[in-house]
């Protein structure tokens, strides 16, 4: 045998995490060393996971602490206690009504939208499911966090939400939480509640504070975690297995009662591990224990990211992530900047008590798990690198004008993925993994993501559209030009994919939107991967970059140069586009400015003044990086006359304009916070071009350009 696939699959006493986690994964190679790991002795997993489940400020914090609270681990009733960010785990013996103990680890799961997408990694488990709920955020469906405003789901959602991404096959409880008195039990809010499927379900009303129902609540997890042992069995796993994931939660649970700074097993590197499986001895192969550690939630490994180092801690680095979201941070700033940051902008906030090799594994965290994806990057360059997060992109209809400009062209072709319960989390996955493809060829909005496809010559558009009432919802796919068909099929294939990956399943998907070979012969060669390239709708367009607007000397000198350069397009036949006259009252400047690095040519009429003008350097930088920051690509795209003024020929010329930009920068970055939004957009844009400003300005000096004006017009019109 060369390939096995069990997905949602149960075979013997082999642990879930052993099996396939999508229909694309071998799991084989891990059936391999579970069995040989067995053979230094086998022992039963009688361990239980508990996952807390809830709106924000529910209780499920204090619920958590309330479980594990013993003279060993103290974790008393604390009305102070902050709220969850992302995910927390503890593990310690819960006591039960009979006396027997369990064994558990209790995960505490963030309730705000925001965390939806981090939840789905780690929900495709065993395990039983407490969802906590009060009637207050019931029939309130916002509430105020951290400066901002989150939405508060109804029961029935998370009920949904259970049974779409973990299943029914997982005992549920429900529990009423922040319930102190008898009088305040709320049965018949439960009377209509739709739990079809889960054959193991259960309704607490419960309080932390005053121990109402605890009892119950202890009950009700010792029954759900001996239906699991009847139902599904015991895993076995080897002893020297178990003796190192005893050791990696040991160490996680030392540190979660420590102060963050304090912690001591926020990572380990390889090394540490194989030392460790040593140690423990009968350990087969540690790549593959770690594959079974991270399904597991243990850890949090991939292959390659952060180093190939192992994160033990996750609550550190998922509450370092969560902070950037933080309003106090940085969030306004990245709102505004329509999802887009870079590093550096982050370190000066939200991670300024972090190192920069720890920044660096938050954002690979970040791009591994979808929260964040590279939207440019200069080669392997980590300065200057620009992100976007999905959870800050503007809503569609700020995008209005660009999608409208690019969405041209013949017949739709389109394919529609229904799902009973359509979770902010699943285009977030989307616009991130097309995002990695797309980069700065894209448009990305709060719901869906643009772009046009090389390979197939196609324009294609994915968009989450919601259904009026309740939450579920269509993944819509929408191809046009090229070989459109050939485009929504694989976009098909690539989104159900991505929602699998989550635990997410298309209740419905559309057939192929061409006919499939009825031989397989007749497919010779595997699809063309996803290959995003510039927009073709400014193709044909020759674009001027200047400075403009002043009645000076060297200003009339500059539009007498522009004016003869547009007499001289005009009587070769070729329309250059001028800012001047394309823009007019009330549109937007950025729009032009993105429009002109998609154009066929750009002719920058370069001097003093453009060099200390953030639109016309933003103009020259988004032109670079369209052309993938390669030298001579932008030469071929850009011919830049310059201006006696214009200096930048030596070394130390060039350097004084990046200084000059750096300066100005740090002069505004201390009043960031109270300046508008205008003003903050045209701060990101110097932020942007500042690092890159020096490679701009080589390329264009490093480049031989005529001197005299009329040689450069026959230049700047040639091929």
């Amino acid at each position: 045998m060369a390939e096995m696939f069990a997905v949602s699959a149960r075979i013997g006493r082999i642990p879930g995490e052993e099996l396939s986690q999508d229909y694309r994964d071998n799991c084989l190679p891990n059936i391999r060393a579970y069995f040989a790991d067995l053979d230094a002795g086998a022992v039963p997993l009688e361990r239980s996971k508990v996952i807390v489940l809830g709106n924000g400020q529910v209780g499920k914090t204090q619920l958590r602490r309330w479980l594990l609270n013993s003279d060993a681990m103290p974790l008393p009733y604390d009305p102070a206690i902050p709220s969850t960010h992302g995910i927390e785990v503890l593990r310690g013996p819960l006591a039960l009504p009979s006396g027997d103990e369990l064994d558990v680890s209790v995960w505490d799961f963030g309730g705000q939208d925001i965390y939806h997408g981090t939840h789905s990694l780690f929900m495709k488990t065993r395990a039983i499911f407490v969802l906590c709920w009060s009637p207050e955020q019931e029939d309130n469906r916002e509430q105020l966090l951290d400066g901002l405003i989150h939405q508060n789901r109804p029961m029935a959602y998370w009920v949904d939400y259970v049974r779409q991404l973990a299943g029914p096959d997982n005992p549920l409880i429900i529990v009423q939480t922040q319930c102190d008195a008898p009088s305040q039990r709320q049965h018949n809010r439960f009377v209509d509640l739709d739990l079809t499927g889960f054959e193991s379900h259960n309704i607490v009303q419960f309080s932390a504070q005053t121990e109402l129902g605890g009892a119950a609540l202890r009950e009700a997890i010792g029954e759900a975690a001996e239906w699991i042992k009847d139902r599904h069995g015991v895993p076995l796993i080897g002893t020297g297995r178990l003796a190192v994931l005893n050791q990696l939660e040991a160490w996680r649970s030392e540190d979660a009662l420590r102060e963050p700074t304090a912690r001591q097993h926020k990572m380990t590197t390889q090394e540490e591990f194989r030392a460790l499986c040593d140690d423990a001895g009968g350990i087969s192969s540690p790549p593959h224990l770690l594959n079974f550690l991270h399904h597991a939630g243990v850890i949090f490994y991939r292959p390659g990211l952060f180093g190939d180092r192992i994160i033990l801690d996750q609550d550190w680095a998922l509450d370092a992530i969560y902070a950037v979201f933080n309003r106090d941070n940085c969030f306004r700033r990245i709102k505004r900047a329509q999802g887009r940051f870079r590093r550096e902008d982050i370190a000066e906030t939200a991670w300024r008590d972090y190192g920069l090799d720890e920044q660096r594994l938050f954002l690979s965290m970040m791009e591994s798990c979808g929260i964040a994806f590279t939207h440019y990057r200069h080669g392997d360059r980590d300065g200057g690198a620009e992100y976007i997060a999905p959870e800050l992109l503007p809503p569609r209809e700020q995008l209005a004008a660009q999608i409208e400009a690019r969405w041209q062209g013949g017949e739709v072709v389109e394919a529609r993925l229904r799902y009973s319960l359509l979770h902010h989390g699943l285009i977030r996955q989307i616009v991130a993994r097309i995002g990695d493809h797309a980069r700065i060829f894209g448009e990305y909005w709060q719901t869906g993501v643009l772009f046009f496809e090389r390979h197939r010559q196609s324009v294609a558009m994915i968009e989450a559209v919601a259904d009026a009432d309740g939450w579920g919802g269509e993944i819509v796919i929408s191809c046009r030009n090229g070989r459109a068909a050939e485009l929504v099929d694989l976009l098909v294939e690539e989104v159900d994919k991505i929602g699998q990956s989550i635990g997410m399943t298309a209740e419905s998907k559309p057939d192929r939107a061409r006919p499939a070979p009825e031989h397989r012969d007749e497919e010779k060669h595997e699809p063309a991967p996803l290959s995003a390239g510039a927009h073709p709708s400014a193709a044909g367009k020759w674009y001027v970059s200047y400075a403009w607007g002043d009645d000076t000397p060297e200003g009339r000198e500059r539009e007498a140069r522009v004016d003869a350069l547009c007499d001289e397009a005009k009587a070769r036949g070729i329309e250059i586009v001028r800012d001047r006259d394309a823009i007019r009252n009330g549109e937007s400047i950025h729009r032009f400015m993105d429009a002109l690095a998609d154009g066929d040519r750009i002719i920058a009429i370069l001097s003093d003044k453009y060099l200390r003008s953030p639109y016309c350097m933003y103009e020259l930088f988004h032109a670079w990086r369209k052309q993938q920051s390669d030298q001579e690509l932008f030469a071929k795209a850009v011919r830049a006359y310059r201006l006696p003024c214009a200096k930048f020929a030596k070394h130390a010329e060039r350097g004084a304009v990046g200084k000059y930009w750096r300066a100005t920068v740090e002069e505004i970055k201390p009043v960031l916070d109270v300046l508008g939004e205008r003003d903050s957009a045209e701060y990101q844009l110097m932020r942007k071009f500042e690092v890159d400003v020096g490679d701009i300005l080589y390329a264009i000096n490093d480049t031989v350009v005529p001197r005299e004006w009329e040689d450069f017009l026959n230049w700047a019109f040639g091929d």
